[in-house]
C-alpha cells in the first residue's frame, strides 16, 4: 500500500460514491480525491450518488441529511444517508 499525506490541514474533502440499495442500504462504490473521479465510478444513473466528506470529521450515527450529496447523472439531491 502507498501512503499518501493528506496532511492538509482541517479542510482535506474527499468524495464518496455509493450506490442506493433501498430504505437507509447503500453500498461503498470508492473515496475519491476529486468530484469528478467520483462520477466517473457511478454507472447506474438511477441509484448512484455521490457526496463530500471533510476528513477527519465526526458523523452522527444516525441518518441525516447529508450536504452537498446527489445524484450526478439525475441532478438530483439526497435527501438524506
Amino acid at each position: 500500500m502507498i501512503g499518501v499525506d493528506l496532511a492538509g490541514g482541517p479542510d482535506v474533502m474527499v468524495w464518496v460514491a455509493g450506490r442506493d440499495r433501498g430504505p437507509e442500504q447503500w453500498d461503498l462504490l470508492g473515496v475519491f480525491t476529486t468530484e469528478e473521479k467520483a462520477i466517473a465510478r457511478c454507472t447506474r444513473p438511477a441509484s448512484d450518488f455521490i457526496g463530500p466528506v471533510r476528513l477527519n470529521d465526526p458523523l452522527p450515527e444516525d441518518p441525516t441529511p447529508w450536504p452537498g450529496a446527489y445524484y450526478p447523472h439525475l441532478q438530483k439531491r439526497l435527501e438524506r444517508c
